[in-house]
């Protein structure tokens, strides 16, 4: 069973899988880090329903906004929601496993030519809690079809050098990420942690890397989501209406 809801972005609408895995805070943080973003071509690696593209299309004047997700049911209702939202002239939506980006029939012949990507990876390492390689929530939560290398060394062979990659992970795995990223031509520019609430510890962490870039990374001020009773802070909302918070790097 699917449901259609408004995203919060103009009248955008999005449908996703009563079932499946459905978009939520990491999704809006991502959209809005990689908003900064211009040029030709931006590509989201593991779309799922396509909401990064979504935002991104609202968010953005890039008229090339592409999106790449393995999982057929997830791609499908990418491919509902670019119809759904008369977006056919700026989003593509292709069907593939980041391992496969050199041989994806529409991506090959454009290694090297995406000026961003964006990606919210599995956040798990495969074998990590109980999994199933069938369930939709276990192959978006855990590296069940696509490692966090695999979405570094794609990334990498998409972008043109200076291109940037945004990502949203988890604060236990940055040590990781930004190895592997360094491993694949890609240099940490940007990191911001974000927490939930202002006691808490950060379990949310915002990057930016840019391929063949110096080594020299800012650290941004930590971002706190929530106020003690649950609600929105002042600094979330104007973290997510700004267009460039990243400063231009």
């Amino acid at each position: 069973m699917a449901s259609i809801d408004n995203i919060g972005y103009g009248n955008l609408k999005l449908l996703q899988s009563e079932e499946g895995f459905k978009y939520g805070l990491d999704a809006v943080l991502l959209g809005t880090m990689a908003s900064e973003a211009s040029g030709k071509r931006i590509i989201d690696l593991g779309t799922g329903t396509g909401i990064i593209p979504l935002i991104l299309s609202h968010k953005t004047d890039i008229p090339e906004i592409w999106g790449l997700e393995v999982q057929e049911s997830q791609y499908l209702l990418a491919k509902e929601n670019v119809n759904l939202n008369n977006l056919e002239d700026r989003l593509t939506i292709l069907h593939g496993n980041v391992k496969e980006v050199k041989n994806i029939e529409g991506l090959s012949d454009k290694l090297g030519t995406f000026d961003g990507v964006t990606c919210n990876p599995p956040y798990m390492e495969e074998g990590r809690g109980l999994t199933n390689p069938k369930d939709a929530k276990a192959v978006s939560r855990h590296e069940i079809l696509g490692s966090l290398k695999d979405f570094m060394e794609a990334a990498s062979s998409l972008l043109k050098s200076g291109g940037s990659l945004y990502m949203v992970h988890r604060p236990r795995r940055l040590t990781d990420i930004i190895c592997t990223g360094r491993e694949a031509g890609l240099e940490p520019k940007v990191l911001k942690l974000v927490k939930g609430k202002e006691k808490e510890e950060p379990n949310i962490v915002l990057l930016k890397f840019v391929k063949d870039g110096g080594r020299e990374m800012r650290i941004l001020p930590e971002l706190t989501v929530r106020n003690p009773d649950g609600s929105f802070t002042e600094e979330y909302y104007v973290f997510v209406k700004n267009e460039n918070i990243l400063g231009g790097l």
